[in-house]
């Protein structure tokens, strides 16, 4: 019976006429002799195993029309998509088995390409915002460097993360001395609970902002300033410190 299936082509395989049946002798020849040879107690039929190990071929040459191209054009594009090359695609074939495969893989493809294009935007658009935010800081660091009005920025755990250089030179202070500092470890007794009540003044402040005279005594020198402290937001209106 298999030799009479494979006296005739195998369509899908471009095997012409006797090419399987030739091909299946010898495989089966072979393996009788490699049984005989490497164990004497295998069993005889290794030569039928030999025989139809290719029977799936004919099988699917005979019931089934075998176009080889998508198969190949898929296992290229799973290895162009393993690579990060996702602009490969398939052409549409029949509306069949392999053809719902590569409707899938192009499918699959195609919202990969979206979905990496779409962070590759997100990307670009954090990086430009990073930039913005960046001159704007180096902007307000020029600002408060040239204003000569003292400026201490927190934020809203309490750290200071500004001093302008006006404000260290009327507190005769230095900026590696307090920056990023809770206001907590720098005062102490009267100064702490001062510090305390106006931020709690500021909170309860319609305006978010108070201003007050303060005496203080400096390397020795009585000293008077106008302090204006005011509670700073983000644009969604959280608090950021003051």
């Amino acid at each position: 019976v298999v030799g009479k299936m494979t006296q005739q082509s195998v369509r899908g395989y471009g095997l012409t006429p006797s090419q399987l049946w030739d091909h299946l002798m010898g495989v089966a020849v072979v393996s009788r002799r490699l049984g005989k040879a490497l164990h004497p107690k295998i069993p005889s039929y290794t030569f039928t195993a030999g025989l139809l190990h290719d029977i799936g071929k004919i099988v699917l040459g005979t019931f089934g029309e075998i176009d080889p191209q998508p198969i190949m054009e898929l296992a290229e594009g799973t290895r162009k998509v393993a690579e990060g090359d996702l602009s490969f695609s398939i052409a549409a074939v029949a509306d069949d088995e392999i053809g719902s495969l590569v409707n899938s893989f192009n499918k699959m493809t195609g919202d990969l390409r979206v979905g990496r294009e779409q962070l590759e935007l997100s990307a670009r658009m954090l990086r430009e915002r990073n930039v913005e935010i960046e001159e704007r800081r180096r902007y307000m660091e020029i600002v408060l460097r040239n204003v000569s009005a003292g400026v201490i920025t927190l934020d809203a755990e309490g750290f200071v993360t500004t001093i302008n250089k006006s404000a260290e030179k009327m507190l005769r202070l230095k900026a590696d001395d307090i920056l990023y500092k809770s206001y907590k470890n720098l005062l102490w007794g009267q100064h702490l609970e001062l510090a305390r009540e106006i931020m709690n003044e500021v909170t309860i402040s319609k305006e978010n902002a108070v201003e007050l005279p303060l005496n203080l005594t400096i390397e020795g020198s009585p000293r008077s300033f106008l302090i204006n402290v005011n509670a700073l937001h983000d644009e969604a209106g959280h608090p950021m410190g003051l």
